[in-house]
């Protein structure tokens, strides 16, 4: 899915747009605040035309020291429409003193200043949330929204002045009471960086959990992406099991095994895992803490559903790796069978009875093989890599293999290919004859 760089001005009240006009909504600058409330209004007018919008996309970070919205110079709005605006706010579930600071918004512009001035961006950050929410929730048939990082900290929900924020919360918290975000099946998390002040050769400090807590309850979600990010000594928190989302993929990234973990483990239902490292730099040069246990652990939660899996980290992936790596961690991924006796118990790739696409590393796949047959002592376990890998396996690709670079590797591969049969669905082994590199982070 892509965007467009722009949207269709709508610039006579006394025409309606077209549903080409409608189909995306892109919030970023003053003008297009200016486009989206003449077409708040037309929609206000003929709620019918609502049904035609199917993509917004809020490109206008909290990215700035924020303050309750002080918005100066008045829009010219007719009483009739004034009463519209009322109704639109109160639908979108606005009571009490946030829906008087949504009304103050919308009837309101960002105040006229130098481009870099603090004052006028904090102004659009506040009608550009206020917007947004208004057109989701006049809009039925949404399917893909793309935002970035638009929540704060506040003590209570009727203290927060963010009015996205708050739309999405009380919408996530009660899903089934209201009529809008029910067909929302794609979601985007934007980055949150000044487009001309920012450095694009580093990964963004991002937390990628928030956003997903954000929307995640939402009936019809499925899909959530993100690109460039990293999670910078920070920790995920996210409960197992609490989200909707079936596809997560988090690309040219640098986070970490544990946090990965904790973002499959949230999912009800996982069909389709991707994450890759590469393109960019840490600001401090450091590489996320890889550990294959963590990612399985994970995954295991996923075994029956689990369809296709993409992880590309092998460039900063220690197979080979001091001892206390494992040990320290061994216990910070809450084990799903637990409680389970052994016999019957998913512990390995093999458990993966969903999975047709397979897209790895070879020195994660191999430490993952490993992982799957270990017993927990210090030797090192006896495996065959075409026994552990998915029994309904169609399509395998493995980067960064190369023929007489490890031994170890070569033997493996050299069975599997003699032996592929025993996948009897197998269709494709990629990477093999002809070497696929792998992603590789930048150098500062």
């Amino acid at each position: 899915m892509a965007f467009l760089s722009g949207c269709p001005r709508v610039d006579h009240l006394d025409r309606a747009p077209t549903p080409e006009d409608l189909h995306r909504v892109y919030l970023r600058t003053v003008e297009d605040t200016d486009t989206v409330f003449d077409t708040l209004l037309s929609i206000l007018r003929q709620p019918a035309l609502g049904q035609y919008v199917r993509h917004v996309k809020l490109d206008r970070a909290v990215a700035y020291p924020l303050e309750p919205p002080g918005l100066k110079t008045t829009r010219e709005i007719s009483e009739e429409d004034r009463k519209l605006l009322e109704g639109a706010i109160l639908q979108a579930g606005f009571e009490g003193k946030q829906h008087d600071m949504m009304m103050n918004i919308v009837t309101h512009r960002p105040r006229e200043s130098s481009f870099h001035d603090t004052k006028r961006k904090i102004d659009l950050i506040h009608l550009t949330q206020a917007l947004t929410a208004l057109m989701i929730s006049v809009a039925p048939k949404l399917e893909s929204f793309a935002f970035p990082v638009i929540s704060g900290g506040f003590d209570s929900p009727e203290e927060c002045y963010l009015m996205l924020q708050a739309f999405l919360e009380r919408a996530n918290a009660n899903p089934t009471e209201i009529p809008y975000l029910q067909n929302l099946r794609d979601v985007s998390c934007l980055s949150n960086k000044d487009p001309i002040l920012s450095d694009k050769r580093f990964y963004e400090n991002y937390d990628f959990a928030e956003q997903m807590k954000l929307v995640g309850n939402l009936p019809a979600v499925e899909t959530i992406r993100v690109d460039a990010i990293e999670d910078r000594h920070e920790s995920i928190e996210l409960e197992p099991r609490s989200t909707n989302f079936k596809k997560v993929y988090i690309q040219n990234s640098n986070y970490s095994s544990r946090s990965l973990a904790e973002i499959i483990k949230s999912c009800k239902r996982l069909q389709e895992f991707k994450y890759s490292i590469g393109g960019r730099a840490s600001v401090d040069g450091s590489h996320a803490m890889f550990i294959e246990q963590h990612l399985l652990d994970g995954l295991l939660y996923h075994t029956n559903t689990l369809q296709k899996l993409e992880v590309d980290v092998d460039d900063e992936f220690f197979d080979e790796r001091p001892a206390y790596w494992d040990t320290e961690d061994e216990h910070s991924v809450k084990d799903p069978y637990e409680d389970a006796s052994n016999e019957g118990r998913p512990m390995s790739l093999r458990d993966f009875t969903a999975m047709t696409h397979l897209r790895i590393g070879i020195k994660l796949l191999m430490a993952l093989a490993r992982a799957s047959m270990s017993k927990g002592g210090l030797e090192e376990p006896s495996f065959s890599l075409i026994d552990i890998l998915p029994p309904n396996l169609e399509y395998l690709c493995i980067l960064g293999y190369t023929v007489g670079t490890n031994s170890k590797h070569d033997v493996q591969i050299s069975f599997l290919m003699e032996h592929r049969d025993r996948l009897p669905f197998l269709k494709e082994i990629a990477g093999v004859d002809v070497h696929i590199p792998n992603a590789t982070s930048v150098e500062d």
